[in-house]
């Protein structure tokens, strides 16, 4: 049985499942943005909940793409899944995978995007904070713990 018999339908299920997870993982990347642009405050867990089992099901896939250039003695490498490919001669499977590359690619970048948004967020947050504190240093508070006003010196005014 040549390589081609043996590897291709595997390729083909390999392939075809994981382009279902990543129309579903660039989903859920999509509608975080959206939610961290908009709902900022409030993170959904649900959604952050999907994200890593996708991301998990991802890798769950990559290790059987491992798997089959282990089992055709080839290296886990651009070059070696490649020439996986040549030895299938299956010019489908091969722009699955150009396909699947750029949509992997895609799907970094917005979660590149996302975590930019949300660490934004975060400085912003810290820098009204350290407002409210009375330095953007977070020297000196404005406000006390139990929310009592701080005074410059720590010295108190007289009262009148």
């Amino acid at each position: 049985m040549s390589a081609e018999d043996n590897s291709s339908p595997s390729i083909h299920g390999l392939f075809q499942r994981l382009d279902g997870v990543l129309d579903s993982l660039c989903l859920v990347l999509e509608e975080e943005q959206r939610w961290a642009i908009e709902r900022p405050e409030k993170p959904d867990q649900g959604l952050l909940h999907r994200k890593v089992e996708l991301l998990q099901q991802v890798e769950g896939l990559d290790q059987e793409r491992q798997h089959l250039l282990q089992v055709a003695s080839l290296e886990n490498t651009p070059a070696g899944m490649q020439a996986l490919l040549e030895e299938t001669g299956d010019a489908v499977a091969t722009e699955q995978w150009a396909r699947l590359l750029e949509r992997l690619r895609h799907c970094q970048m917005l979660n590149e995007t996302n975590g930019s948004v949300i660490r934004q967020q975060i400085n912003r947050g810290q820098h009204l904070l350290a407002a409210l504190r009375g330095d953007p240093n977070n020297e000196r508070p404005d406000y006390q713990a139990d929310g009592g006003r701080s005074l410059a010196g720590g010295r108190e005014l007289g009262r009148a």
